[in-house]
């Protein structure tokens, strides 16, 4: 995302420069090298780009890099809490479901035996 937003690389290419950063990383901290980066960017779109420092100490710091994730469904901790919430309320629903099924599961055994019984009888 900040290569779309802060370089103007599209999305796809930005997609290929992640992908090939994290192919030629031998450990986690290998992707925050900055001349890796640039020289991804480099064989992907061809075109020498600089990174700034600011980029990579951002980069850095996991819980910014989440909170920046703005978009519906992404792991920002206000998208986390509307998924939850989301779920505890379809939760909430489907208990209620089930509890009305049961109560119809035995209204209709006791239908059934009354009726059963009337034909016995």
């Amino acid at each position: 995302e900040l290569l779309v937003q802060n370089y103007n690389i599209p999305f796809r290419q930005s997609h290929k420069i992640v992908a090939l950063l994290v192919k030629n990383s031998e450990k986690p901290e290998d992707m925050l090298n900055k001349e890796k980066i640039e020289k991804c960017i480099f064989d992907v779109i061809n075109e020498e780009i600089k990174i700034s420092e600011n980029i990579i100490q951002t980069l850095r710091k996991l819980d910014l890099c989440l909170e920046r994730r703005i978009s519906q469904g992404s792991p920002a901790e206000k998208e986390v809490r509307l998924n939850i919430q989301k779920l505890i309320n379809n939760k909430k629903k489907l208990h209620n479901l089930f509890l009305k099924r049961l109560e119809m599961i035995g209204n209709a055994s006791i239908l059934r035996k009354k009726t059963i019984k009337n034909l016995i009888s």
